[in-house]
């Protein structure tokens, strides 16, 4: 039977990383049933031989994982590809293995996928360990005077509706959902038809 989610791992000498967004994976784990998959783009650091460790093995417990290595870089797009075309499951959840994943995160993610018409994928409200936002949407094209609001910072004159929309993540509060053009590779929840 398939998984109803996949959570895809693209890493290149991630070892400083990817432990911490595993565990807060199988911590914080979405309420379907899920895989992780971890495609390891020929890292010289010790990401693979970590991920083969018993202590990769004691962190996963039981959660279904799998690593798929590259003899090459493919890059994020290849590698997430890669994973995707070997995976069962409809639903792709692409994610950095700098992140982080906080409680029902990923619930509340798949709930507005499937839940609302017409959508494709989703993206969280990322933040910086500072707790900073990050600008995780954008809104293209880019026109003159799209930058003209942004350089003398007239978004504040633009209903609050419009903000997100119109200009970049950073002039949204990312309090509640908006339509937008781009997501960040970050994190991205995404249907594969």
């Amino acid at each position: 039977m398939a998984n109803e989610l996949s959570i895809i791992i693209v890493n290149w000498n991630g070892a400083a990383f990817l432990p911490a967004c595993l565990e807060s994976i199988v911590e914080n784990p979405p309420s379907c049933s899920f895989e992780i998959v971890v495609v390891d783009n020929a890292s010289t650091d010790t990401s693979v031989e970590w991920m083969k460790s018993e202590n990769a093995k004691n962190l996963l417990g039981d959660t279904n994982f799998r690593l798929i290595e590259s003899d090459e870089n493919l890059g994020f797009g290849r590698g997430n590809n890669l994973a995707i075309t070997e995976t069962d499951s409809e639903t792709v959840f692409l994610l950095n293995p700098d992140t982080l994943i906080k409680a029902k995160s990923v619930d509340i993610l798949l709930k507005t996928l499937v839940g609302e018409e017409g959508v494709g994928a989703v993206g969280p409200k990322l933040r910086n360990m500072d707790g900073s936002l990050q600008p995780s949407v954008w809104s293209f094209p880019p026109t003159p005077l799209k930058y003209l609001f942004e350089g003398l910072k007239l978004q504040i004159l633009l209903p609050k509706k419009f903000r997100g929309k119109w200009l970049r993540s950073s002039h949204w509060a990312h309090d509640e959902r908006i339509a937008v053009n781009v997501l960040s590779g970050a994190a991205i929840l995404a249907k594969k038809r």
